[in-house]
């Protein structure tokens, strides 16, 4: 019996952790659609997010001006509150911070994929 519970848990934990993934995704999906020309061309792949849950990272594409893909780039979030008292998903710059997106960090933060 004890085990059977331990396994229920464990599952209900484990669709928690990808449905809280599954809406983080889409919640910076809506950030980057939100900025662009023309929303309905953005392409995403790769969608990594810390096992800490404090940084996110997304490759995309999408047509500039102009109607063309120009070509994959990759933007890096960071959780927490800075212009709203709630706590948001933020694109940060990669350059200035430390990158969670780069191979070297996915390695080393383990990062999990949905």
């Amino acid at each position: 019996m004890k085990s059977l519970l331990m396994l229920l848990f464990l599952i209900i934990v484990g669709c928690s952790i990808d449905d809280k993934s599954r809406e983080d995704r889409a919640e910076i999906e809506n950030i980057i659609k939100n900025t662009l020309n023309d929303p309905a061309s953005v392409q995403f792949k790769d969608f990594r997010i810390t096992k800490d849950n404090l940084y996110a990272c997304i490759t995309w594409n999408a047509k500039n001006k102009f109607g063309g893909y120009v070509d994959f780039k990759t933007t890096q979030f960071k959780w927490g509150k800075f212009t709203s008292e709630s706590p948001v998903w933020s694109p940060i710059d990669a350059d200035v911070v430390d990158n969670k997106c780069s191979q070297d960090s996915i390695d080393k933060y383990n990062n999990l994929l949905p």
